[in-house]
């Protein structure tokens, strides 16, 4: 299947997320940190990445800008338990900057499934 990436700082999203994909197939490994994460991407090689926005050491919008800029034929998956902050579209926001999809968690695993499909079949 693929090789994907997933940045959060909450370890039970990643477990959640790692269980779910693994079961799928894919090889998965994950970060808690966005400056860890950043530096493992060259080595590892994600075909998809899945980012948190709202981390404490660097957030999901500087990752996805830095990975925009150095890897830009990654596909991102941006993920955020606020769509909306105020009248700010957060996740509109992350898609601006060059996430390929938004979810809003929680959101349906079998959503996130079907746009790995998707995005997989268009590489």
């Amino acid at each position: 299947m693929a090789r994907l990436m997933i940045i959060d700082d909450s370890a039970e999203q990643i477990a959640m997320l790692k269980l779910f994909l693994e079961s799928r197939g894919h090889e998965v490994t994950a970060y808690q940190r966005g400056r860890e994460a950043l530096s493992k991407i060259a080595e590892f090689l994600p075909q998809i990445l899945l980012i948190d926005l709202f981390m404490p050491d660097m957030d999901g919008y500087e990752v996805i800008s830095q990975v925009h800029k150095e890897f830009s034929k990654i596909p991102i998956f941006a993920m955020s338990g606020n769509g909306l902050i105020g009248h700010i579209d957060v996740l509109g926001i992350a898609g601006r900057l060059g996430a390929n999809r938004t979810f809003v968690k929680p959101f349906d695993l079998n959503d996130l499934d079907q746009a790995l499909h998707e995005v997989l079949m268009e590489k």
